[in-house]
């Protein structure tokens, strides 16, 4: 679990018998103290003898978390020092006497994961409130438009996995939501005010196996993928305008660990520098494609066929890539105008200089 440039996540637990670990700092020297608690009746928590609260002050600290019935945990990190380090990595980690059993168990239930019913609404600006199944857009290349709040509906989520998401503000006063549940409402409404970022979370014991793809388009950048089981969304700089958001849950081998614990995945040229490691498991990838030479034309005709002939390649390309393609007819305007403008200077001076000589000579001699 990354509790990276975050202060705050909520984890859901099954019955069972649970190790908390503190697995790493950001900051080794003034590492944050992590500090867990729990409002469910059914979960407490083991500690060392003469230690009265579940704290965890270093790397390599622990404790156990004993479930009689599922809850959730409330995991909050605070600085050593003001203005410090807040990124922490925990991990939470099944107790079992049989490891094996306990590897297979929560795979059952997630082959049972349906996400055809998930729905994401999206309020958009000058249209409202818009709903799309997982998988389709709100917004987007077709018709890209401010998005001002996101929900998310889940009727059937299996136990055992948990969606939590969180959004950041722009316009004339910009602010942060907390990280919220499935079917609640993150942004505004008839405020003028776009999302400028996301973050979304899917966690639990019966998450290993999944992760979330999100693709979101910023206003005046390119389209971006994000994969993983906690993903930042966010433009260039942090203040673009997101005006398209698309989201769908898919199988992850690779992302499937003991306890759940979260792998990010985040754009590494875009977004704000948020303080999290660059994974190895994934990356973001854009494309430019380069402009190719257009065919040597003397005329406007043929370079309309050059273009032409360059454009119906397109279709073979990815999506992402961007075409730019410069007309040179106002280049050429530009320097025609300019040498009629230099010859009619020219052609000026030369009148001024011959009417000068004609004054100058004497009157009734012959030239």
């Amino acid at each position: 679990m990354d509790l990276i440039a975050q202060q705050t996540k909520s984890l859901e637990i099954q019955q069972g018998l649970f190790l908390v670990r503190y697995d790493s700092a950001d900051d080794p020297v003034r590492p944050p103290r992590v500090m867990v608690s729990t409002d469910s009746k059914s979960v407490r928590f083991v500690l060392p003898p003469g230690v009265g609260e579940p704290v965890l002050w270093s790397p390599g600290a622990c404790l156990v978390v004993l479930a009689n019935r599922g809850g959730r945990l409330e995991v909050a990190v605070a600085p050593a020092q003001p203005s410090g380090s807040v990124g922490a990595r925990i991990k939470l980690v099944p107790l079992s006497n049989d490891p094996a059993a306990a590897r297979e168990e929560p795979g059952a239930p997630a082959e049972r994961l349906d996400a055809s019913r998930i729905q994401l609404l999206g309020h958009v600006a000058g249209v409202g409130d818009k709903v799309v199944r997982f998988g389709e857009w709100i917004a987007g290349p077709a018709s890209p438009s401010r998005i001002e709040g996101i929900a998310i509906e889940w009727p059937n989520k299996p136990r055992g996995i948990d969606l939590r998401y969180a959004v950041r503000i722009g316009g004339q006063i910009p602010g942060a939501t907390r990280p919220i549940d499935v079917g609640g409402f993150a942004g505004t409404r008839g405020r003028a005010a776009p999302l400028v970022g996301a973050t979304l979370d899917i966690a639990g014991p019966n998450a290993g196996g999944y992760q979330l793809v999100a693709d979101a388009m910023f206003l005046g950048a390119p389209q971006m993928r994000v994969a993983g089981q906690h993903i930042v969304l966010s433009g260039p700089t942090g203040r673009e305008p997101m005006v398209g958001l698309r989201l769908a849950i898919e199988r992850s081998d690779r992302n499937a660990g003991a306890g759940g614990q979260l792998v990010a995945t985040m754009p590494a040229r875009f977004g704000r520098d948020l303080g999290e490691p660059a994974p190895a498991s994934g990356h973001v990838k854009v494309v430019r494609a380069q402009r190719r030479p257009l065919a040597a034309a003397t005329g406007h005709e043929d370079r309309a066929e050059a273009v032409a002939a360059d454009a119906d390649a397109a279709p073979d390309r990815s999506r992402n890539e961007v075409r730019v393609f410069r007309k040179r007819d106002n280049d050429d305007r530009r320097l025609a105008a300019r040498a009629e403008r230099l010859a009619e200077r020219k052609n000026l001076k030369r009148a001024r200089s011959e009417q000068a000589r004609k004054k100058a000579r004497p009157s009734g001699n012959p030239p």
